[in-house]
């Protein structure tokens, strides 16, 4: 379920469990062009995709978020942080480059079997 960390709304949970949206393809290939155009970048701040987030999740929140911080996982995977208005870009980005570090080490175990 959605819990509260460092001020932000972390729903992966509920984004895994509802279809996806009409827009996330088109926000993930725009990611995967952008890191490949920009291999040695960490991160980036983008604006949000049209259907880019599920109605629900922006009935939750109350609105489309302001930007979307993204960060590199690896060649295949992203996180991508929806930031409120207000939030500053820089911000965002050390947000998702350190979403993008926990996954990397939750990867990192998993691979050598370790839970």
């Amino acid at each position: 379920m959605p819990s509260l960390e460092d001020g932000t709304l972390n729903a992966t949970a509920l984004m895994h469990a509802l279809p996806a949206p009409a827009g996330e393809a088109r926000a993930k290939a725009a990611d995967r062009a952008w890191f490949s155009e920009h291999p040695d970048a960490l991160s980036y701040v983008r604006e949000c995709v049209p259907d880019e987030v599920h109605p629900l999740l922006l009935a939750t929140w109350g609105g489309e978020p302001a930007a979307v911080a993204v960060a590199i996982v690896n060649a295949d995977l992203y996180v991508r942080l929806f930031l409120t208005p207000g939030t500053l870009h820089a911000t965002g980005r050390v947000w998702a480059e350190k979403a993008a570090r926990k996954v990397r080490a939750r990867l990192k175990r998993r691979s050598k079997g370790q839970r």
